[in-house]
């Protein structure tokens, strides 16, 4: 008779939180920045053309050399400004204006990343528990054999008493002429009855233990069902999760997987019957 102990270690993967990105935190700020820098271009915008107007009363050969410098500085205004407007555009359409939607996104890749952590438990759970499962098959396959050559054994044994007791019966009729080849066989009988017996206290106690390990394998596979059961149930979850807030942002996520360790089988030899 062999058992095979199995080893088994619980890992827990930390649940992964993503930081709100400092954009959505420090919008007013940079929209109270990006009005103040426009108020100032276009004042610097209207001071030159404002100049530009007084100076055409003045003569001929300052006018063109002040217009040419009030023209330029008015294009740099301008060519800041539209670039203040483009960025302010690209930030209207990046950033979301409502507050509360950027709280549901943040929430809601929060939720999704916690449902991905726990599905990962209940899938190391899963492998872990069927490993466990698939040792123990092979144990109550060992003990199977284990008790079909004991019954051999037994079949065996049961024969040689049968045979000795029609030797013993036989000796019975021959007990006058020779009492001490009696008394031999006698001996020999009583000790394969006491092997037989020491057989069938085996016998029951590996019939015990096949029972034992059914039961346990039994316990397993409810407890697997029970493990596939939560992980479809967390899978649709994540899915109207994740379909949310692909629709205001992109989502980012990273997976972490850990490795299952499985133990080492020991093995016990049972005593060898002759």
């Amino acid at each position: 008779m062999t058992t095979n102990p199995v080893n088994t270690t619980t890992t827990i993967t930390p649940p992964i939180t993503q930081k709100q990105p400092l954009c959505s935190v420090q919008e007013s700020k940079y929209r109270r920045i990006a009005a103040a820098t426009t108020l100032l271009e276009g004042l610097v915008l209207i001071a030159p053309l404002v100049g530009a107007l007084v100076f055409f009363a003045l003569p001929t050969a300052t006018t063109i050399t002040v217009l040419t410098v009030l023209i330029g500085i008015a294009l740099g205004a301008s060519v800041i400004l539209l670039s203040m407007a483009m960025y302010k555009l690209l930030r209207c359409r990046q950033v979301p204006s409502d507050p509360k939607g950027i709280e549901d996104s943040v929430t809601l890749k929060e939720e999704i990343i916690e449902i991905k952590a726990q599905l990962t438990q209940k899938a190391i759970q899963l492998i872990e528990e069927e490993e466990r499962s698939a040792s123990l098959l092979g144990q109550l396959l060992a003990i199977t054999g284990d008790l079909e050559a004991t019954q051999h054994q037994k079949s065996a044994l049961e024969a040689e008493v049968k045979l000795l007791q029609e030797q013993y019966t036989s000796t019975l009729k021959l007990a006058e002429k020779d009492h001490s080849e009696l008394t031999e066989v006698q001996q020999e009988l009583d000790e394969k009855t006491a092997r037989l017996e020491d057989f069938v206290k085996t016998t029951v106690l590996l019939e015990k233990q096949i029972a034992e390990k059914e039961q346990e394998i039994g316990q397993l596979n409810a407890r697997v069902a029970e493990l596939e059961a939560a992980a479809v149930v967390k899978a649709p979850e994540s899915a109207e999760a994740s379909e949310t807030v692909e629709a205001t942002e992109e989502v980012e996520a990273s997976e972490e997987g850990d490795s299952v360790h499985a133990g080492n089988l020991d093995s016990e030899s049972g005593p060898d019957l002759d």
